[in-house]
């Protein structure tokens, strides 16, 4: 953060959420000097999660390594920031491969190349245009892709019954709930 204040000093990192390691952030951003440009938001209802990722220029989450590696589940974060036309950075690892286009919706970074964050943080607050133009594709690629869940719920209960019919298991026995997709938020 130090480095993309001296090429951005206007720049604010609002932190959504709490954590286990929420006091220790706290402490790092006040010990480094960093308290103007570090905001910490708590817990926010989901409701309110569209309207965060609305205000934001750029949605970076990076996630935590366990047990030495470094894993995402499918990143529906990614998709609901990008569903409000907002480029993101994500953990090259894991459900971020579905959920961020590298180069065009977003970026997928090593959680261990803070130069190549840094620089990419930098380059899409300094080049709006850059920055609008991803955001615009992401929300392209929500719409088109994962959107529709009910349809996507539908092939997979296809699919899985194609599977159980190869491996001769009563497709009968699967029951298909219905229940409301997840909203993309709009």
């Amino acid at each position: 953060l130090p480095e993309i204040i001296s090429k951005c000093p206007e720049i604010v990192y609002l932190i959504v959420g709490e954590g286990p390691n929420e006091k220790r952030l706290k402490e790092v951003a006040e010990c480094r000097g960093l308290g103007k440009h570090v905001i910490f938001a708590g817990p926010v209802p989901s409701r309110e999660l569209p309207s965060y990722y609305a205000a934001c220029d750029v949605f970076i989450m990076l996630n935590n390594k366990k047990n030495g590696v470094s894993r995402e589940g499918l990143g529906m974060v990614f998709l609901e920031a990008g569903a409000q036309q907002r480029p993101v950075i994500g953990s090259a690892s894991g459900g971020t491969y579905d959920a961020v286009i590298h180069g065009e919706t977003g970026y997928r970074i090593s959680i261990d190349d803070s130069r190549l964050l840094v620089s990419t943080v930098v380059d899409l607050l300094t080049d709006d245009e850059k920055r609008r133009a991803i955001g615009a594709r992401g929300r392209e690629n929500v719409l088109r892709n994962f959107a529709d869940w009910k349809r996507r719920g539908e092939a997979l209960y296809e699919f899985t019954g194609e599977i159980c019919s190869r491996k001769r298991i009563r497709h009968g026995n699967l029951r298909r709930e219905q229940k409301s997709p997840h909203p993309i938020h709009n």
